[in-house]
């Protein structure tokens, strides 16, 4: 079945199969974030389009905030301590200044 379904939309399925690994890249992080301020954010990423390519401005929410837990666990991966937050989305300190990130993926 996987199989009829890749070869009806190749590319979506490609997409949706990188989208997958980006998800499993960032749970190191994700455990070492408290709960409360990660659980709404997951829950959104997880409620978004199943493919890349259903999604518009109006339905990219949950791609966008992937995006965002990308960011952070790449900074985190460099020692930088991120922070996520709303606005802005992640935020961090390098050389004693204060960096705010705001994470969108079109």
């Amino acid at each position: 079945m996987a199989r009829a379904v890749f070869a009806g939309d190749p590319m979506a399925s490609f997409l949706a199969l990188t989208e997958a690994v980006e998800l499993g890249g960032i749970l190191p992080f994700l455990k070492a974030c408290k709960p409360e301020t990660v659980r709404r954010k997951l829950l959104e990423v997880l409620q978004g389009p199943a493919q890349v390519t259903a999604g518009d401005q109006n339905t990219n929410q949950g791609r966008n905030i992937l995006f965002e837990f990308n960011v952070a666990a790449k900074l985190c991966d460099a020692k930088l301590s991120p922070q996520l937050g709303d606005h802005p989305d992640v935020s961090c300190s390098v050389d004693g200044r204060e960096i705010f990130i705001e994470c969108k993926r079109h």
